[in-house]
């Protein structure tokens, strides 16, 4: 299947993106080009950076920023969670190894349903990561969120947010009450000290006898002994079968490159390369196809409406396990399955949702996930997505380890099928064009597509679309959610198509490298940007 789109270039370079869209400094990229960094949290950021100053990959930065997020972002992150990631690698003048792009799978399945607890896959997927790809020393890797765990840091906003929504959850458990609170007992904000001597040790002992002394060395006996201390079933054995594995992604033509989404398990990942499909349906080399055809005042009804039949189509092959039941992928992404998928779409009218023949799963996936994005200079790029499958996990700390552990996934994966990281990159060239993580649940994948489209196909820049006001479609009461900030114009234009409208929330929260002419080599086209509806940040790195 052919897509026919072609690219602006960009001469702009941001430096740094904080909550606000708006670029706080502009600056050209120079020979010191060391790469990008977006993350959800700002140590994260940080850190990373500092990685990729010493000489480390993206894969480096990528195994550090994970390890820091576990101390600073333990809501969504943690030792005991799990996630999945993309990784490009650009090939180097003179390498033997060809460019290639694939995806690791470390989700946290769950473990024990009755227990609530979730499979911890993070450390050793991360490991795998920095093995195959990482130049510097384990220990790099490690030590800087040991000594942040040690050494105590300021609570962010990100992290004082969740910590005020989990509140009642948090103090459940005294063991994590006792990390998550102050001496009075009122809770840890912005700006408090958080000190985490017994999670510092555990990130020592890491650090020094590597990922796989949490599965199957001393660390491994001293979780299982303090679980079950604790009354939590959490054996040597369970611990010792947690694997990660690489896996090839979900690949789609998209003009000139080549876009790659997060294979199953994680649904998300086919969620997406359907959706973005069925907004790209009918596009040929003379025509403009259903979404980019359809007037302005039209493209909010055809997003919504393509968006309604693709969660219709998900229940067909989404089961309550969280598996994929499919006579094949390719199947599902054929051009003329898509096709048939938005046949009968109105551009005057909405469909009600009760009139098609498969109804949708109503479930509320889980919004409680964070995630980055890095490249490197040699064009070497990662995106990941982490979760604990809820807020804080299950909500215990194990006693004198200072771990937090995941929970078990709900119906239909519920925790980790919310997870969907995407990258595009030159099929020919094997350079990287752009990269994205998304949290929020079930508007995650959405926004993506949305930011994804506006960039990649639309030709818009990076930093006047991340920031727009978005539209989601609710399968429950057949309803489209807008956020506050919304457009009359397009308010007026959906109810003149039918629609039901309701005023929600933020709608997703997307990270994003956006480089049009490419890495390496081409930095000054790049641009980078964070979310404003949440608290990270985006950097350009230089030496």
């Amino acid at each position: 299947m052919k897509r026919f789109f072609y690219f602006i270039s960009y001469t702009i370079i941001l430096i740094l993106v904080s909550c606000s869209w708006q670029a706080e400094e502009t600056k050209e990229a120079t020979q010191d080009f060391l790469g990008i960094v977006v993350a959800d949290e700002p140590y994260t950021i940080q850190v990373a950076s500092d990685i990729l100053k010493a000489g480390g990959t993206a894969a480096d930065a990528a195994a550090a920023a994970y390890f820091t997020m576990t101390v600073t972002m333990p809501s969504s992150v943690g030792l005991g969670g799990g996630g999945i990631c993309l990784v490009h690698y650009a090939a180097k003048p003179k390498d033997k190894k060809p460019a290639r792009t694939e995806s690791i799978n470390f989700l946290p399945y769950t473990l024990n349903e009755q227990a609530n607890l979730g499979q911890p896959g993070a450390i050793r997927g991360m490991a795998a990561l920095h093995a195959r790809y990482g130049d510097l020393k384990w220990q790099e890797v490690v030590i800087p969120a040991e000594n942040l765990a040690r050494k105590g840091f300021k609570v962010s906003r990100a992290l004082a947010r969740e910590i005020l929504t989990a509140d009642n959850y948090l103090r459940q458990d005294p063991a994590t009450s006792a990390v998550f609170t102050k001496v009075d007992g009122t809770l840890l904000d912005e700006g408090s000290m958080l000190v985490q001597p017994a999670l510092a040790d555990v990130l020592g002992g890491l650090r020094a006898r590597g990922a796989n002394d949490f599965y199957i060395g001393l660390l491994a006996k001293q979780i299982g002994e303090a679980a079950q201390a604790s009354n939590i079933p959490i054996t040597s054995e369970l611990l010792a079968s947690v694997k990660p594995n690489f896996v090839d992604t979900i690949k789609l033509e998209l003009g000139r490159n080549m876009v790659h989404f997060a294979s199953p398990p994680a649904a998300n990942g086919l969620f997406e390369a359907q959706f973005l499909l069925m907004l790209q349906s009918g596009h040929g080399f003379l025509t403009s196809g259903l979404y980019q055809g359809a007037r302005e005042d039209e493209k909010p009804h055809i997003f919504v409406e393509l968006l309604k039949r693709a969660y219709v189509e998900e229940s067909r092959w989404l089961n309550q396990n969280g598996d994929i039941t499919a006579p094949s992928i390719e199947k599902l992404l054929d051009e003329d399955y898509i096709d048939n998928l938005v046949e009968g779409i109105s551009h005057t009218k909405m469909t009600p949702l009760s009139s098609l023949t498969d109804q949708p799963i109503n479930q509320d996936q889980n919004p409680w996930a964070a995630g980055f994005v890095i490249a490197d200079a040699e064009g070497m790029a990662i995106a990941c997505n982490f979760t604990m499958n809820a807020l804080f996990g299950n909500g215990h700390v194990i006693p004198g380890l200072g771990i937090l552990w995941s929970s078990a996934a709900g119906k239909n994966g519920d925790g980790y099928n919310a997870l969907g990281p995407a990258l595009v990159v030159n099929g020919y060239s094997g350079a990287f064009h752009y990269g994205t993580s998304a949290s929020g649940g079930a508007t995650a994948a959405s926004s993506l597509i949305y930011v994804l489209m506006q960039t990649n196909v639309l030709d818009k820049k990076l930093n006047q679309v991340i920031g727009n006001p978005r539209l989601h479609y609710s399968t429950v009461g057949d309803v489209v959610l807008y956020e506050e900030n919304e457009k009359e114009s397009v308010l007026e234009s959906l109810k003149q198509h039918g629609h039901n409208l309701d005023q929600g929330g933020i709608v997703g929260r997307v990270n994003a490298i956006w480089c049009p002419e490419g890495l390496p080599g081409k930095e000054q086209s790049c641009e980078v940007a964070s979310d404003p509806r949440g608290n990270g940040l985006g950097v350009i790195v230089v030496d």
